[in-house]
C-alpha cells in the first residue's frame, strides 16, 4: 500500500551486527520480510507473518552492497546477495 506523498511503503527491515576485534571482523546480517505460514498441521487459513532470516558476511563489502539494495528498495537483489552468505538462522520475528 502506497503512502499519500507518493513513496511505497517497504514492510521489511534489514540490520548489522559486528562481530570480532581490531583484527578481524564478522557481520551477522539480518532481514526481515513478510512471509505466509500455513495453519496448524497444514492445515486451516495461511496467515502473513514477518519472518527473520540472520547471514553470516566475512566482509563489509558484502555488507555495503546489502545497504545498497536495500535502501534503493531492490530487495530481489539483496535476497539474491544474502543468499550467497552462510545462513545462521531463521525464525518468526518478534514485534
Amino acid at each position: 500500500m502506497g503512502s499519500s506523498d507518493g513513496y511505497k511503503e517497504i514492510k521489511t527491515s534489514f540490520w548489522v551486527s559486528r562481530m570480532g576485534d581490531t583484527k578481524d571482523n564478522t557481520f551477522l546480517v539480518g532481514y526481515v520480510y513478510p512471509k505466509m505460514k500455513k495453519g496448524l498441521f497444514g492445515l486451516g487459513k495461511e496467515k502473513q507473518i514477518n519472518w527473520l532470516e540472520i547471514f553470516i558476511a566475512k566482509d563489509n563489502e558484502h555488507v555495503k552492497k546489502c545497504f545498497r539494495f536495500y535502501f534503493s528498495n531492490e530487495l530481489d537483489k539483496l535476497q539474491s546477495e544474502l543468499k550467497t552468505m552462510e545462513k545462521y538462522g531463521e525464525m518468526e520475528a518478534q514485534n
